[in-house]
This record gives C-alpha cells, sequence and structure tokens, in this order.
C-alpha cells in the first residue's frame, strides 16, 4: 500500500493495465474497471483476509489454539464484507466467463483465494473438532475435563513472546551446528560434537543443556541429517592425527630448540693463542715383520742359511 502511495495516478494505471493484458484480458471495460479498482485504496475485506492469513500461519508455527480461531473469524468477516462489494463481485463473474472461455487457467480469481484459505481453516479446526469429540464422548470427572477441554482447544498453547523466542532460539541452534558439520566436512579436522554444541550455546548464550535438546529433537526428525553428521565425522576421524605423530612433532620440536655445539658458551674457557700450539707429533709406524722366511721350504732354508 505504501507502493501504491508513492506512485502517481498515471503510474498506477498503467501498471494496472499492464498486469491486466500480461494475463489476456481484452475486454477494455473490464480493463477500465480493475484500473479504477486497483488504484484506489486497500478494501476492508482485503485487509482483512490478509490478518487471517497471518493468524494461520502464526497457528501453523506455534500450535496456539486462539491464532486458529481468530483466522477463522477474521475470514468469515472478509468473505462476507467481499460479497456486499458489487465491483468486485462483478470482476468476478467475468473473470469465472473468461475462464470458462478457455483463457487465463493459472489466474486465480479473489474467490478462489477465499475459497483456499477456507479449506486451509476448516482442515486445521478438523482435528480440534475430533479432539473436542473425544473429550465429550468420553466420561470425566469434574475436575479431569477442564484440563481435557482446555488440551482440546488448544487454548494455553498460544503465541506468546516466549513461545516465539523459543522457536527462533531453535531454528538459531540447528542453523549454527549445521555451519559447524559444514566446516568440519571441508577441513577434515575433527571436532567432537560437545565441544560444537558448548560453542554454539555460548554464541546464543543459552545452556548447553537446552542446546543440546534441540540438537537431537532435530537430529530424530530428520534422519537424512543425521546420516550426514555420521559420514562427515567418519572422514573427519579419518583425518585426525594419532599419538604418534603428536610424540613425532613433540621430539622434533623438542630437538630444534635445544643448542647446537657453536652456540655453546666458551666464556669459560682459556684463550690461546695460535703460538703456543704445539704441533702435532707425527705418529711412528711400528716395523713390519717380514713372513718370508716362515713361509719358506726347510729345504729352501737351509740354502739361504749356507749363503
Amino acid at each position: 500500500m505504501r507502493e501504491r502511495m508513492r506512485e502517481t495516478p498515471q503510474e498506477c494505471r498503467a501498471r494496472v493495465e499492464r498486469q491486466c493484458r500480461d494475463v489476456g484480458m481484452i475486454d477494455p471495460a473490464l480493463i477500465a474497471q480493475h484500473v479504477e479498482h486497483g488504484c484506489r485504496e486497500k478494501p476492508e475485506w482485503q485487509a482483512l483476509q490478509e490478518q487471517a492469513g497471518m493468524a494461520l500461519n502464526q497457528y501453523r508455527a506455534h500450535h496456539g489454539g486462539v491464532a486458529l480461531f481468530r483466522a477463522y473469524r477474521l475470514h468469515r468477516k472478509a468473505m462476507a464484507l467481499w460479497r456486499r462489494d458489487a465491483t468486485e463481485q462483478a470482476i468476478e463473474v467475468s473473470a469465472g466467463q473468461r475462464d470458462q472461455a478457455g483463457r487465463g487457467a493459472n489466474w486465480y480469481t479473489v474467490g478462489d483465494l477465499f475459497s483456499l484459505q477456507q479449506s486451509q481453516i476448516l482442515s486445521d479446526l478438523d482435528d480440534v473438532i475430533v479432539d473436542l469429540d473425544n473429550v465429550i464422548s468420553n466420561e470425566w470427572d469434574s475436575v479431569e475435563q477442564l484440563p481435557a477441554l482446555t488440551a482440546a482447544l488448544r487454548i494455553w498453547r498460544t503465541t506468546s513472546p516466549a513461545v516465539i523466542r523459543g522457536i527462533e532460539t531453535k531454528w538459531r541452534t540447528e542453523l549454527a551446528m549445521i555451519d559447524h558439520y559444514r566446516g568440519m566436512s571441508e577441513s577434515r579436522i575433527f571436532r567432537s560434537e560437545r565441544s560444537m554444541l558448548m560453542q554454539v550455546a555460548q554464541q546464543l548464550g543459552i545452556s548447553y543443556q537446552t542446546t543440546r535438546r534441540h540438537w537431537i529433537a532435530f537430529l530424530k526428525a530428520n534422519p537424512i541429517q543425521t546420516k550426514w553428521t555420521l559420514e562427515v565425522t567418519k572422514f573427519a576421524r579419518m583425518r585426525r592425527p594419532s599419538k604418534r605423530d603428536f610424540d613425532r612433532v613433540a621430539r622434533e620440536l623438542q630437538i630444534a630448540d635445544e643448542p647446537s655445539a657453536e652456540t655453546l658458551d666458551r666464556s669459560h674457557l682459556k684463550e690461546v693463542q695460535p703460538s703456543q700450539i704445539e704441533p702435532a707429533k707425527k705418529a711412528r709406524k711400528r716395523p713390519v715383520k717380514s713372513t718370508w722366511a716362515r713361509d719358506m721350504p726347510l729345504s729352501k732354508r737351509s740354502k739361504n742359511g749356507s749363503r
């Protein structure tokens, strides 16, 4: 509605004419009727219809019976006001004739939208009616009948701010844990589920037990996500370093930190001048005894000895 208030009447007429021609509308009188209706302010029945849709979404998000009853009441009031609008009824008849002629099969009229919303509200009300029938058909004590009726009408399950904050916290917990598992899948660095839950709890400002409860409920409701987290953990564990690797790295760091012989402090040694260094004595060779006489035969020894 704010966008319509910012645009000029000429722009509004051009926009509505373009929308009418896009859906296959040919009759100039019908186009002019749509232009006149589309450029005016939002009617009351349309505002009530939108409020009914919002209340229905609140009920489906939080299961509050009060929101469902409010959606039904607003829907009935909006439909009654729409049926009293002569211009809207004329447009509805023209749109119905156009659909019967085979044009605009994907175009939903206002009546179609009302029928769709009504079927959604009534389908949700069926569960409430079934629970009420069960309560009425059974014999209850006066003390137990009131809580049973309250549960059947879903009165206490309202869309309170606390419920909304709880659901938002649950969604944020699920998204944060999925991001942590995605990071572990990309880096292949193993992280325990407890460490990730504690980090998420610290980020969101909630307790570890609440974070763990939300995550376990999410895994139970989504078996495919459970399988994915197990696969990510499995492949990350395959790349996890063992104790032997840690010991090897520690030894290498220890060896690297030890000082070498050249870096030792030599200040306690006495300084020696080069002239005071005595030359190294040449080692004498030990005489090697010859073994030629021992290996010589006796006959030759005598001859050599006679010489």
